[in-house]
Order: structure tokens, then C-alpha cells, then sequence
């Protein structure tokens, strides 16, 4: 997939043109994302990202996802609940990738459905979007 394709796919997919596994394994993989921030929240070293996302990204009215009731801006939400879903390496994997996308594709999604209000199927469709790129991006690299 080239640049000009992945832009087209980005603006025009849909998770209901994939087949029909693909909404239940997605939807699995934000649970397994859900439930990675919120134990990765509780790993020593996570409130540096935290804090840093509080403190310098800009204020905001975006969930970071511990047990504190901080909000900050999209950018911070991203980050902070992104280093939160990796800290202890339980999130998703692609063995091929080598990787674990969905650390990287669940919370900026969901920081970004907040901002607008998005409903559920919006987010994830934009979750699938992503997942498909990142995938994509890193067999790419194979």
C-alpha cells in the first residue's frame, strides 16, 4: 500500500465493508487495550507520562484513564493512556509486526472520540482504520 492508498483507505473504510469476524476481534482488542491502561496505570514510572501530559500538553477536557479524575488535552490523553496500555507489555501483539498496535492506535482514538462526541460506531471505525494501518505500516517493514 503505498502513501496515496493508505490516505484513500483512511478517508473511505468502514468496518462494515471488512468480513464479519473482524467488529467481535476488534471490539475484543479495545477491551484487551481498556483493561492494559488500567493495569498499566498502576506500574511505577507510568505518572511521568501522566504528569508530563498534564503538565505540559496543553489543558483539556480528555479522560486519562486511571483512578485520578485528571483531564487533559487530546495530545496528552493519547500519550499518557498510550505509555499506560504498554507499560507492562500484556497488550496486544501481531507476531509478524512484531509490535503491539493497538497501544497506539486505542488511545489516541479514543482521546479523539471524546473531543468530538463520537458515537461508538465512529470509534471504531476509526479504531479499524487505524489497526489496519499500523499493520499494514509495519509488514511493510517486515
Amino acid at each position: 500500500m503505498d502513501t496515496a492508498q493508505a490516505v484513500e483507505f483512511a478517508r473511505s473504510a468502514k468496518m462494515a465493508d471488512a468480513p464479519d469476524n473482524v467488529e467481535a476481534q476488534l471490539k475484543a482488542r479495545v477491551l484487551d487495550t481498556l483493561a492494559a491502561i488500567t493495569a498499566g496505570y498502576r506500574q511505577e514510572g507510568v505518572d511521568i507520562a501522566r504528569q508530563y501530559a498534564i503538565e505540559h500538553l496543553g489543558e483539556g477536557e480528555i479522560t486519562l484513564l486511571n483512578k485520578s479524575r485528571d483531564t487533559v488535552s487530546v495530545g496528552g490523553a493519547a500519550l499518557a493512556n498510550g505509555v499506560a496500555a504498554n507499560a507492562l507489555d500484556i497488550d496486544d501483539g501481531h507476531r509478524e509486526v512484531k509490535g503491539h498496535p493497538a497501544a497506539v492506535v486505542v488511545p489516541p482514538a479514543l482521546a479523539a472520540a471524546e473531543e468530538v462526541d463520537a458515537s461508538i460506531r465512529q470509534f471504531l471505525n476509526a479504531v479499524f482504520v487505524g489497526y489496519e494501518l499500523a499493520v499494514r505500516a509495519g509488514l511493510s517493514y517486515g
